[in-house]
């Protein structure tokens, strides 16, 4: 036991001398450095190789390894981004359209059901009386309800006085999407929507 501590002890310490004196460099790193100890009796030892010295210099003092620099990372981000914008600017501001006239159409359709609600009426005798309904009900989403030329209402029969019971009666409520459109028509150009209802006269 006591021959087995003594050659360990005598090992360790020709560990430490050969690290002093036989320690180099690796791909230029101060900090990448392997040592080659011998015996006390001069026989060379087993080299004992730091595990980072495996890594190439540029790594270990450089800071870089397979990571893009932040410059180059932010470069390509900038890339990227220009591709995408443009479809994503795209997709928002259509779906915006795209909602807006989905509520238009609503609005049309139960702006039509209303006046058709009102010719039916026994007492209604007028196409003016169901006209002056229809506006009056859009006048919360179309910003031009009283214009005829965009909002467009048509009766028929064309005259609602006299009609006998049971009489079917139609009402349409017409405009155009550029005259309603929040990005003047650049999705739906040239597009017509419309509401309908039909009853009978009381």
């Amino acid at each position: 036991m006591g021959a087995q501590a003594e050659l360990l002890d005598k090992r360790q310490t020709g560990r430490k001398a050969g690290t002093q004196s036989h320690g180099s460099v690796i791909g230029g790193s101060p900090g990448c450095q392997w040592s080659n100890p011998k015996h006390s009796d001069g026989s060379p030892e087993i080299p004992m190789i730091r595990r980072d010295a495996y890594r190439p210099s540029w790594i270990l003092c450089h800071g870089h390894g397979s990571h893009r620099s932040p410059q180059r990372r932010r470069g390509a981000a900038c890339v990227e981004f220009a591709f995408a914008a443009p479809f994503l600017i795209l997709l928002i501001f259509g779906s915006f359209e795209f909602s807006r006239m989905i509520m238009v159409k609503q609005s049309l359709t139960n702006a039509a059901r209303e006046g058709c609600r009102t010719a039916s009426l026994i007492t209604t005798t007028q196409q003016s009386d169901v006209e002056e309904t229809v506006r009056h009900y859009l006048k919360g989403s179309i910003a031009n309800y009283t214009d005829e030329t965009e909002v467009r209402v048509t009766v028929s029969p064309t005259s609602v006085s006299g009609l006998a019971p049971g009489t079917p009666i139609t009402t349409t409520v017409e405009v155009d999407c550029a005259d309603v459109s929040w990005m003047s028509a650049l999705f739906f150009f040239d597009v017509k929507l419309e509401g309908t209802a039909t009853m009978k006269r009381e």
